[in-house]
């Protein structure tokens, strides 16, 4: 009887002459929030995890600093990392001043072991990789020679003489990140330890993520002798500037779905009047008040799961779509001109739990009132 009960107001909303126009366009406007919600989630994270991919490609996913600052703690270290087939580097960072053509800039000097990773040529001899952005700056082109100093380490001739080395710029690399581009260059590591005198390199940084069981076995071999540095750790502003990013579009579109619930109910307050006296019949045929507001309860909760599901089907569509033909919508200066798309199961979740959750609640208020103010007495003198 419930079922038949169901199929009728279903029917009813479709059939019916005057159908109740509100309800179907804020049922509508439930598709569109959901919609809405899935596919800013998607282009919002692609272009979050773009930003995030790029930077991990630079600066990798995980740093070990030596606390002693003794080349033997990273023997065990590099074994495991080697076994496990993990690309990773050596390095030294300092911060010195570059000078060419009379020009002298601050730069944040990154000596490494071999050419970095994000740098796809082969090339024989590896003695410094310049940014483009950097080297525009300067005026720097292929095969210059370019002058380091280092400001806190002074050669006694005569005078005291900041320390230089020069060295020959093989090529230009642009690593799409405009804070490293404009600061930052890339030297090889034996020739920054003559530079500072000797010294090797002071931490290691994984590029590929760990899986759980390796990180493991890293912390249980570096909790002495380390700092264990994800990337996270190194930018929590930039995490914490995401995530609330990411809160306040949920927030906004759950705002959006309170509202369109509201409507809903508005709507199906007016379709109520209508069929109210078609439900007394059905109690008086023995429906009781109880399966009476049970039915009304999964009746709005099936209009509302099924306005979702069509807001997600057509979402998905447009995503699909839209990350095949990729339109350039951007300006020339962004690096993303085609908008990213990230499909994510947690996505799906959000966009199909949130207003399902609001709609519940709503219904379930409303199911309450059913039961305490409804009188089908009343209904049928009416009808008589």
């Amino acid at each position: 009887m419930i079922s038949f009960t169901q199929k009728y107001l279903f029917l009813y909303l479709l059939r019916a002459r005057n159908r109740q126009r509100l309800l179907i366009f804020s049922l509508l406007a439930l598709s569109l929030s959901s919609f809405a919600l899935l596919v800013i989630q998607s282009t919002m994270g692609g272009m979050q995890s773009q930003v995030v991919k790029r930077s991990q490609n630079i600066e990798g996913f995980l740093e070990l600093r030596s606390i002693n600052n003794k080349q033997s703690d990273f023997s065990k270290i590099k074994s495991i990392l080697n076994k496990q087939d993990i690309p990773y580097l050596l390095e030294t960072t300092k911060e010195l001043l570059l000078k060419l053509n009379g020009k002298i800039k601050p730069v944040i000097v990154h000596g490494i072991n071999k050419p970095p990773f994000f740098y796809k040529k082969n090339i024989s001899t590896f003695e410094a990789i310049v940014p483009f952005h950097l080297s525009f700056a300067l005026s720097i082109e292929k095969n210059d020679f370019i002058t380091l100093f280092s400001p806190f380490i002074m050669d006694n001739f005569i005078s005291d003489i900041p320390r230089r080395l020069t060295l020959k710029v093989n090529d230009f690399v642009s690593t799409d990140l405009p804070e490293i581009d404009s600061w930052h260059i890339w030297i090889n590591l034996k020739k920054l330890n003559g530079l500072l005198g000797g010294q090797n390199y002071e931490k290691i940084i994984l590029y590929k993520e760990p899986s759980k069981k390796l990180l493991s076995l890293i912390k249980t071999n570096a909790i002495k002798n380390y700092d264990i540095i994800t990337w996270k750790d190194k930018h929590k502003t930039l995490n914490w500037a995401l995530n609330l990013e990411n809160f306040i579009m949920i927030f906004l579109f759950a705002s959006m779905s309170l509202l369109v619930t509201l409507s809903i109910l508005s709507g199906f307050l007016l379709f109520w009047e209508k069929i109210k006296p078609d439900l007394s019949l059905f109690w008086v045929l023995g429906v009781s008040k109880k399966n009476a507001s049970k039915t009304i309860f999964n009746f709005l909760i099936n209009l509302n799961i099924f306005s979702i599901i069509i807001g997600l089907l057509f979402g998905s569509l447009f995503l699909y779509l839209f990350k095949m033909f990729a339109p350039n919508l951007m300006p020339d200066i962004f690096v993303d001109r085609s908008i990213p798309v990230k499909f994510n199961v947690i996505f799906y979740m959000i966009s199909f739990l949130l207003p399902l959750s609001i709609s519940f609640l709503f219904s379930y208020i409303l199911t309450i009132f059913f039961k305490s103010d409804v009188d089908f007495f009343k209904s049928l003198k009416k009808i008589i």
